[in-house]
């Protein structure tokens, strides 16, 4: 379990930032991150790969709807950092920081984008299926306009009912 100074330092954002991302998305948090008051706030290693998450969405500006869907569908991504127990400094961030939060954005998109063809693909089925439906119910329609247009032997339009008792 780690304090909240040694997850701030580990995720590079403020006390304050974690503790609002830590109510924001207390759903997705153990309860040791959002204590009863008066108890020390501790986090757990999946609380920091989900905050971690929160932290390289929002930082490529998705909204917080889009966050709170990426964590129920289970996305988390690793910190570039663990925190540490010494609560030392972390490393200083550079091209690689960079191409490890821009991998695990790509994750999450790809993710993301997996969901959404699954929902396309569900859409085009049920719009497939619709479509059989009205060319049957057109044929139908056209069906039952060809038989009430028929005419009898007179040259006079049968009516449904004449038809229908054989009259027509």
């Amino acid at each position: 379990m780690y304090t909240v100074k040694q997850t701030s330092k580990a995720l590079g954002i403020s006390d304050a930032t974690l503790r609002i991302w830590g109510k924001r998305y207390e759903d997705h948090l153990s309860p040791g991150a959002n204590p009863d008051k008066g108890k020390e706030r501790k986090y757990t290693e999946e609380d920091i790969l989900a905050l971690n998450t929160v932290k390289v969405l929002r930082s490529q500006d998705e909204g917080f709807d889009w966050i709170e869907d990426s964590l129920a569908d289970g996305i988390r991504l690793e910190p570039t950092e663990k925190p540490t127990e010494d609560e030392s400094p972390p490393a200083s961030k550079g091209t690689a920081l960079q191409t490890q939060a821009f991998t695990e954005a790509m994750r999450a998109y790809e993710i993301r984008l997996d969901s959404i063809q699954e929902d396309l693909k569900a859409e085009r089925e049920a719009r497939l299926a619709a479509e059989i439906r009205a060319t049957a119910a057109e044929t139908e329609l056209r069906v039952l306009k060809e038989v009430t247009d028929q005419k009898t032997p007179e040259g006079e339009k049968s009516g449904f009912w004449a038809r229908l008792f054989n009259r027509g």
